[in-house]
C-alpha cells in the first residue's frame, strides 16, 4: 500500500501482483517459470538474466486469442481495455474447489452494474506455494457464474486470485467458462496478489476502486504477464 497524489487527487494504491521467480508454482500442466543470471558485475561490468515463461506465467491477462480460434490478441486491445472502473468482491471463506455461481454474485448486483471490472477475493492468495490446494483446489467461476457476469455489458474485465478463472480439472469445464468471458469481450485477469489489500478487504463486502492491469505488449499474443494496481480514494 502507498499513498500518492495525482492531478490533486490523493490515492492510495494496492499492488495486486505476484512476484516472478525461479520455480513458482504454476497451473499444474504447463512448464515452470525459469530466470537465471547469465551477466554479473563483478564479472562482466553489467548484470542480466535470462527468463524462460509462456504467457500465463504469475499474474497475467487472457485475450480471447486463448481459447477462441482467431479472436483478438493481447495488442489488439485498446489501452482503455486496462484501465478501468472496478470493485473487487469480497468472497472469502469458499471451500477449496468451490464454484462460484450467480448465487454467490447476486448480492453484488448493483455494484457489478456501475462498474466495467470485478477482481474476485477468496483468500488464496494466502495459499500460494507447492501445495495441493493452490494448484488444483481453488474456488473458480463455474458456468453459470461466467453467463451471469456476461450478461452485464459494462463489464471488460474479470479476475481471480486462482490460478484459473475456470477450475482445475475435466468437472471444472474450463474451456467453457473462459469462452462465455472471452466471447463478450471480457478479459480475464488469473493470479491476483491481494495481501496489499486483504486487511482493508477482510472488513468490507466490497472495495469500489479503479484497476489499472497493464500487460507486456506482445505482437499476436493470446496473453501477457501484467503489473496490476488497485487504487483508491484517500
Amino acid at each position: 500500500m502507498q499513498e500518492l497524489e495525482f492531478l490533486g487527487q490523493k490515492l492510495i494504491v494496492f499492488d495486486l501482483t505476484h512476484n516472478l521467480y525461479h520455480d513458482m508454482p504454476t497451473y499444474p500442466t504447463v512448464e515452470n517459470f525459469r530466470i537465471e543470471s547469465i551477466n554479473h558485475v563483478a564479472k562482466d561490468g553489467f548484470a542480466a538474466k535470462r527468463i524462460m515463461m509462456i504467457t500465463h506465467h504469475g499474474t497475467h491477462i487472457d485475450a480471447a486469442a486463448h481459447m477462441i480460434e482467431d479472436g483478438k490478441t493481447i495488442d489488439r486491445y485498446e489501452i482503455s481495455h486496462f484501465i478501468i472502473n472496478a470493485v473487487i468482491l469480497n468472497l472469502k471463506g469458499l471451500n477449496a474447489g468451490e464454484e462460484i455461481t450467480s448465487t454467490h454474485l447476486k448480492r453484488f448486483n448493483n455494484v457489478i452494474s456501475k462498474n466495467q471490472g470485478i477482481l474476485i477475493y477468496t483468500g488464496w492468495s494466502d495459499k500460494r506455494g507447492w501445495n495441493k490446494e493452490y494448484l488444483t483446489q481453488w474456488p473458480y467461476l463455474d458456468i453459470d457464474g461466467a453467463e451471469y457476469i456476461a450478461s452485464f455489458p459494462n463489464i471488460k474485465m474479470v479476475g481471480t486470485d486462482g490460478l484459473s478463472i475456470a477450475g482445475y480439472g475435466e468437472k471444472a469445464h474450463v474451456f467453457e467458462t473462459h469462452k462465455i468471458l472471452l466471447s463478450k469481450d471480457i478479459i480475464i485477469l488469473e493470479e491476483l496478489n491481494f495481501k496489499d489489500i486483504k486487511s482493508l478487504l477482510d472488513s468490507k463486502e466490497y472495495i469500489e476502486g479503479y484497476v489499472i492491469a497493464l500487460p507486456l505488449l506482445i505482437k499476436d499474443a493470446d496473453g501477457a504477464p501484467a503489473r496490476v494496481i488497485f487504487l483508491i480514494k484517500a
